[in-house]
């Protein structure tokens, strides 16, 4: 497994605890929690451009993995469209959307599962 998939199941990973531990998280504290995740996928996005400019044998063009780490909703696109053909970088980034949605959805669901087993 290359090391910008392990970057991106480390992505999984995080989703997965945040879905078990926001149940226990008081109302108030939900935006702590927002904020620790959303730190935590700046990281990650970070690493993940380093990664994958690596397994591509370039340098990740200018400032691509800040921009990906600061605004990761302008950085990983325009991080696709400096990287690779027209046709290849819409591809990603609609891969990248898709994953992110499947994501949010795989939050929700473990969120639900653990407000089920503790209402049961």
């Amino acid at each position: 497994m290359t090391p910008s998939k392990k970057i991106l199941g480390a992505t999984l990973g995080t989703f997965l605890l945040n879905g078990i531990v926001e149940p226990f998280v008081a109302t108030n504290d939900l935006a702590a929690l927002a904020f620790i995740h959303g730190m935590a996928l700046s990281v990650i996005c970070y690493l993940w451009v380093k990664a994958d400019a690596k397994e591509r044998g370039t340098i990740a063009p200018g400032r691509s993995a800040l921009w990906a780490a600061v605004l990761p909703i302008v950085g990983l696109p325009v991080y696709f469209l400096r990287t690779r053909k027209p046709l290849q970088a819409f591809a990603g980034i609609g891969k990248t959307l898709v994953f992110c949605v499947a994501l949010a959805l795989l939050s929700e669901a473990v969120i639900a599962g653990v407000h089920a087993i503790l209402n049961a």
